[in-house]
């Protein structure tokens, strides 16, 4: 009897284990359908809008495909290039502020505050990843590209 009480047991176990996993996969599916849904929105406005906005679309779109494929090591090494590229840019910003009339300056000054804040967010996020152990940098890795296609909109108004 004992026996098959532990049998039992193991089983329940087991199914348990399988239905986490199962759950995480549903839920990377999710993630995964809704870039696949914000992407294809993209290239519906971009098919309406003309061939102004298509190097936009492209690096946005370039920049999700490289964060959101591979997997954990792929995608700190990916978001690890983007933040490298942000603190270039703002650099740049930086730059072209120092050189810029009062009103531009001001403007680019809150502009900065904006960025520097975003990217110190980031970087926690990423130091998170690196980090978390398990799966958390799944959660990690959509959070981020939400926040680095937001960080690109800044520069995109400038």
């Amino acid at each position: 009897e004992s026996s098959l009480l532990s049998k039992i047991s193991k089983k329940k176990d087991r199914f348990d284990e399988l239905k986490k996993e199962i759950d995480e996969l549903e839920e990377d599916y999710r993630n995964q359908n809704d870039l696949r849904l914000d992407l294809t929105k993209k290239f519906e406005e971009l098919k309406k809008s003309g061939s102004s906005r298509w190097e936009d679309f492209k690096k946005e779109y370039e920049m999700v495909l490289d964060l959101a494929e591979g997997d954990k090591n792929k995608f700190i090494q990916n978001a690890e290039i983007f933040m490298e590229d942000l603190g270039v840019k703002i650099r740049e910003v930086e730059k072209q502020a120092r050189e810029s009339s009062s009103d531009v300056k001001e403007q680019l000054r809150e502009m900065l505050e904006e960025l520097n804040q975003r990217k110190t967010d980031l970087q926690k996020k990423l130091d998170e990843a690196k980090s978390g152990t398990g799966e958390v940098w799944k959660d990690v890795r959509q959070w981020f590209i939400e926040r680095a296609k937001s960080v690109r909109s800044v520069f995109q108004t400038t």
